[in-house]
């Protein structure tokens, strides 16, 4: 992950899922961090299916490196994360899943007691929370909480598609125009980091529709590759395309 070296400068990083119905949740701790580390704070956002902390290691390692990275704050959600269902199918029921989603996303709960996914997304903020730990520094704090999706604001429910986009921080609502909703949102340094949930998306979610979102003329370059990369390893099925935002 490239970023510019600003160790005097302040940053944040959030790792959140890809559900859809954590959009508006995204933008209201983003903001709630601004007003508690300041406004030019700068903001990593994360997303893969489940929260998963392990798949983003190196992308944080890089910002605590090139940023005085004050916290990470964790987001996984109840009321039926589909990252969990993977989880308990592959722990508790055996089903076969690729060696990536099993290294990122399953292994760390392997040595974790649960009964069904209820109670692993119940013990989803204290996994991924001690995961971060074994890497971070103890000046970084670590926020972990679950999103009770009773209790955010939720947009209407709209086409289910898949956003592909870089970490920085971007008001959902308006760069996604996601008003109705439906919009899983993937947030990764690069496409490998989150290929395996790209592929979740598609082959369990079943979605056909897949935008990848730039914000800047070098960022179309790289990713102009990216989509020729995954149009080779989804097939024909899927529409891929390129929006921007700049």
């Amino acid at each position: 992950m490239a970023i510019q070296n600003k160790k005097s400068s302040d940053a944040v990083a959030i790792v959140s899922c890809m559900d859809w119905r954590l959009n508006f949740a995204i933008d209201g701790k983003i903001s709630e961090l601004k007003r508690e580390y300041g406004e030019n704070i700068t903001t990593y956002v994360f997303r893969n299916a489940g929260a998963g902390v392990k798949a983003f290691e190196g992308s944080i390692k890089d910002i605590a490196r090139d940023y005085n990275l004050k916290a990470l704050v964790i987001m996984p959600h109840n009321e039926g994360c589909k990252g969990m269902g993977l989880v308990f199918d592959a722990l508790k029921n055996g089903v076969p899943i690729s060696s990536d989603m099993k290294s990122q996303l399953v292994d760390p709960f392997e040595k974790h007691a649960f009964s069904d996914t209820g109670e692993l997304e119940r013990i989803n903020p204290k996994v991924q929370a001690e995961y971060a730990r074994g890497f971070l520094d103890s000046s970084v704090d670590i926020i972990s909480e679950l999103v009770d999706l009773k209790r955010v604001k939720i947009p209407e429910d709209g086409e289910h598609r898949i956003f592909i986009m870089k970490p920085g921080a971007v008001k959902y609502e308006l760069s996604l125009d996601d008003k109705r909703g439906g919009a899983y949102v993937l947030q990764a340094s690069s496409l490998n980091e989150v290929y395996p949930d790209l592929n979740v998306g598609v082959n369990v979610l079943k979605m056909r529709k897949v935008i990848f979102v730039t914000s800047s003329h070098e960022e179309a370059r790289q990713v102009n590759t990216e989509i020729r990369i995954a149009r080779m390893k989804l097939g024909n099925g899927v529409e891929l395309s390129q929006v921007s935002t700049y």
